[in-house]
Parts: structure tokens; C-alpha cells; sequence
């Protein structure tokens, strides 16, 4: 028997469709697009910043050693995880560190953040520990060239010091896996490595 009466039976609604899925995927994506790049480019700005406070260390450093009486150096507290600027100064002098060595009052100690994984120090191309003692001028007064290579997980820099310059010299590398390996400055013997019939 028909009343008459138009039934309604209400669809149930079991999930999304295939445009509202879409539209939020081009939303998700769109704006991890936006957001990565600023979390890299921070990490980036933040190494950069360190390499530049480490720079001007290195153009205080310079300048004490071809201002100052007494013997100063560069050296790497493993335990702070900083690099500073020390004076030598008296035995008898109190507030002294190990052997005589102390923190410059005047330079603000550089806080290497936690991604930092190495800190190499060279002297004349030799590898020196600065984490053991500090890296000094010679028993001659002369100051020989210094290299500091500061390595991160993602990205490093060599800040190299010449015997007579007052400010460094700052290279980066964004592979770390090549390290040891040629600088892009470097001279390359093309005839060695067998590339000297290449086109240019």
C-alpha cells in the first residue's frame, strides 16, 4: 500500500573522496615546501655564524700575537666545547690553568653548538691537538700558518691564518665525506689523474 508519502534514506558517508584527498595532499605538500627549506637554511645560518665568531678569534688572536709580550694561543676546552684565545702568563700568577695558561679576558670564548663533530687544527700543514695545548707561535716568535677545520655533520669550513695576515682566510665544503681530499683551490695535476686530453 503507497501512502503516498517520499521516503529520504540518508546515504552514510564512509569516507573521503578523491578530490578532498587530493586537495589536501597539494596542501600538505605545499607547505612542507615552505617549512624544510627554513629548517635547512637555519642549520646553515647558524654554522655560518660560528664560523664567523671563530673567524674573528682568529683577527684577535692576530693581533695579540704581534701586539703582545707574552706568548698567547689558541686552544679547544673538549669538555665546554669551545675554542679560545689563552695568555701565558707567570707561574706565581693566581687564577692560572694548566701550566700557566689562561683564558683572554678580553676574547668571548666561541661555543661550538652540539653538531659540530670535529674541530681539526693544523700548524704548517702538520696536525696539532689543541684540545691537549695550545696552539702557539714558534720558539723563533714566528707565527706559523694556522688551519682550523670546523665539521659538522652537514657542512664544513677551513679558516686558514697566514705567518703575516691579520684576518683569516674562510673556505667552505658542503661534502664532508671527501675529507683530506682536494680543496676547490687547490692545484690539480691534470696529467696525473689522466684528464689532460679532456675538452674544456
Amino acid at each position: 500500500m503507497n501512502t503516498g508519502r517520499i521516503q529520504h534514506h540518508s546515504a552514510v558517508r564512509l569516507g573521503f573522496t578523491l578530490i578532498e584527498v587530493t586537495v589536501a595532499t597539494v596542501i600538505i605538500v605545499i607547505l612542507a615546501a615552505m617549512i624544510i627549506p627554513r629548517f635547512s637554511g637555519t642549520e646553515r645560518r647558524q654554522f655560518e655564524a660560528v664560523v664567523e665568531q671563530v673567524s674573528d678569534m682568529l683577527v684577535v688572536y692576530a693581533h695579540r700575537d704581534r701586539m703582545n709580550r707574552q706568548p698567547v694561543g689558541i686552544f679547544h676546552d673538549y669538555e665546554r666545547n669551545w675554542l679560545t684565545v689563552v695568555l701565558l702568563e707567570d707561574e706565581e700568577a693566581p687564577g692560572t690553568d694548566q701550566y700557566g695558561w689562561r683564558v683572554d679576558p678580553i676574547v668571548t670564548p666561541v661555543k661550538l653548538p652540539d653538531d659540530i663533530t670535529e674541530v681539526f687544527a693544523t700548524e704548517d700543514h702538520n696536525m696539532v691537538d689543541i684540545t691537549q695545548w695550545p696552539l702557539t707561535n714558534r720558539s723563533d716568535q714566528s707565527r706559523p700558518t694556522i688551519a682550523l677545520e670546523i665539521v659538522s655533520a652537514s657542512y664544513s669550513a677551513t679558516l686558514t691564518l697566514e705567518p703575516h695576515a691579520m684576518a683569516p682566510r674562510v673556505s667552505y665544503s658542503f661534502d664532508t665525506q671527501r675529507r683530506g681530499g682536494a680543496n676547490a683551490r687547490d692545484p690539480i695535476n691534470l696529467d696525473r689523474g689522466g684528464r689532460n686530453r679532456e675538452e674544456w
